[in-house]
């Protein structure tokens, strides 16, 4: 499920000014909030029953927090999901190649794929395809 980094070493936040304020505008993300959701991550970590092998780095967790707003239940169930996931299907997060054709297909279909550099303020940069969408709609 990954391999075990040193969850112990300070995490230093990278954040611009002005992303630190938008992340606390849109995320509620403060180095306090911060600091304690990923203690909480990292507490129920290590009490979960089924999580053997889990990444406990502030980078790792953060983008679990992140996209959950800083929700830890939302946070835990999601990194649970994903971790499911890796353990089924571990062929899905190896040697991805966005040429591939199985991986074209996929964004053809109109999945989320993110791409391997940031937008000019360092931010991750998600590649979506709309794909064909049917809808029907009843009067």
């Amino acid at each position: 499920m990954g391999g075990q980094q040193n969850d112990s070493e300070a995490y230093e936040c990278s954040l611009s000014s002005d992303a630190a304020t938008v992340a606390k505008q849109e995320l509620r993300e403060d180095e306090a909030t911060r600091e304690h959701a990923l203690e909480q991550m990292r507490d129920w970590i290590a009490k979960h029953p089924r999580i053997k092998r889990c990444r406990t780095d502030a980078l790792f967790l953060l983008r679990f927090l992140r996209t959950k707003k800083f929700s830890v239940p939302l946070a835990q169930d999601m990194l649970e999901r994903y971790l499911s996931i890796r353990q089924l299907y571990p062929e899905w997060f190896q040697r991805l190649d966005i040429a591939d054709s199985d991986i074209e297909a996929i964004v053809d279909a109109g999945y989320l794929v993110p791409l391997p550099n940031r937008d000019k303020h360092g931010r991750k940069v998600i590649l979506s395809c709309a794909g064909e969408v049917l809808t029907s709609f009843h009067l």
